[in-house]
């Protein structure tokens, strides 16, 4: 038997720390977490609030158990598939990242939304006043549905959702093979915002977005990740098997121009297709963007599929640093004639089909890897570290910005900083 402090009453079976507290990964510290409610494939939803905190009677769906938290509070999901949405009914807000709403699967548990509905907005969609909302863990196979939507978070005058949280999960997209995802916005994540001074501030972190159609056919051009909103944050992901674009920061149609997102220790690669011909690994059409340490690589082909692109409608200020772009079906890094405010330090680009990098009316920035050799330890096999006699070794510049590598490690190691996204 343990008693629980926090809950208030006796837990009649063993349970680990993790369902009584969570590591803030902020502060490394222990944070109390709050109440924790239960929901399991066998609950019931006719249960009451009270009831699902033990976890013999949980509730049934996670909407359902998830609607009993104030903030600070947890659901713990059971292991199961889940043939549900999670959107406009879940009307809860966290007040700050130490007093959040936490949906979490059940500590080594693994939990499927995998809704059988076809027309739905997306899987997990947000848009009325949703705040500080952590959903970790909680997976997404989002291919019976149309358009096949993983997550939208998307402020408009109906509503401002902001600071939402999606973390150690796996997300599936794409529906509709014959869907035209460039008219229909198609995606497997989005932060959207539509109306000047709304707020962003949401985070994807450690998420594997993939397509799901044996190839990831999700229609002629579609994104993974799509960040018209301010001050978000994409890390440790991996975007592959897509249609089109792997990432892209780029404002709505009428909208202000996302500014201060930041895309960092990411693997975007080995996205081939899209039957309108674009493949765009990351593009950036933005203000203030930090894009770093990400290894970006096998996409494209036949002269198509720049690595890094930043466009020409108005960006200023992109850091573009220590991201190593191999192989990828045309241009590794370009800039437009309009970016040119942009700081390019510390990247590997190299065997792009095309070029290694090319800036309109500019010459190659220095302190940067373009067109030689770097010695990878195995790029076949997607393994970018250094050989100790890479020219990248000790070559780089220290940038405030960049004081860890991929794997975070701190920089420098050696006589300096090296270039690329790995540290040797």
């Amino acid at each position: 038997m343990v008693r629980s402090e926090v809950l208030g009453f006796v837990l009649p079976f063993a349970v680990s720390a993790c369902s009584l507290d969570y590591l803030d990964r902020d502060t490394d510290e222990k944070t109390p977490l709050g109440p924790a409610y239960y929901v399991a494939p066998n609950g019931s939803d006719d249960r009451s609030c009270e009831e699902a905190l033990d976890p013999t009677t949980p509730r049934k769906t996670i909407e359902s158990g998830a609607s009993c938290l104030l903030p600070g509070e947890t659901v713990l999901v059971r292991a199961g598939t889940y043939d549900e949405i999670i959107g406009e009914n879940l009307q809860v807000s966290g007040t700050s990242w130490e007093k959040k709403i936490r949906i979490a699967a059940y500590p080594d548990e693994t939990v499927w939304l995998k809704p059988t509905a076809e027309n739905v907005g997306a899987v997990i969609d947000f848009q009325r006043a949703q705040t500080f909302v952590e959903l970790d863990g909680i997976n997404i196979d989002a291919t019976n549905t149309l358009p096949g939507r993983g997550v939208a978070v998307i402020s408009t005058d109906q509503g401002n959702p902001h600071h939402i949280r999606f973390q150690n999960a796996e997300i599936i997209g794409g529906g509709n093979e014959n869907l035209d995802g460039s008219a229909g916005g198609f995606y497997a994540v989005s932060f959207k915002a539509v109306l000047p001074g709304m707020i962003g501030g949401n985070e994807l972190i450690n998420v594997k977005v993939h397509g799901g159609r044996g190839g990831g056919d999700v229609g002629d051009f579609a994104y993974g990740v799509n960040l018209s909103s301010d001050d978000n944050l994409v890390e440790r992901c991996d975007i592959f098997d897509w249609s089109g674009g792997g990432l892209q920061i780029w404002p709505e149609e009428g909208a202000p121009i996302p500014k201060n997102n930041v895309v960092r220790n990411n693997r975007i690669h080995d996205i081939t297709h899209s039957t309108d011909g674009r493949i765009w690994p990351i593009t950036i059409a933005a203000d203030g963007s930090s894009v770093y340490n990400n290894l970006i690589y096998r996409n494209g082909g036949g002269g198509v599929g720049n690595g890094i692109n930043v466009e020409s409608a108005g960006p200023s200020g992109n850091q573009i640093l220590n991201n190593t772009v191999y192989q990828n079906g045309r241009i590794g890094i370009e800039l437009s004639d309009a970016s040119t405010t942009s700081v390019v330090r510390n990247n590997i680009s190299f065997a792009n089909e095309i070029d290694d990098y090319v800036e309109s009316g500019s010459s190659v920035p220095p302190n940067n890897l373009f067109g030689q050799d770097p010695r990878f330890a195995d790029a076949a096999n997607g393994d970018f570290h250094l050989f100790e006699n890479s020219p990248a070794v000790d070559a780089g510049i220290e940038v405030e910005l960049v004081t860890t590598d991929f794997e975070g490690t701190s920089r420098p190691k050696g006589a300096g900083f090296d270039i690329g996204a790995y540290e040797r």
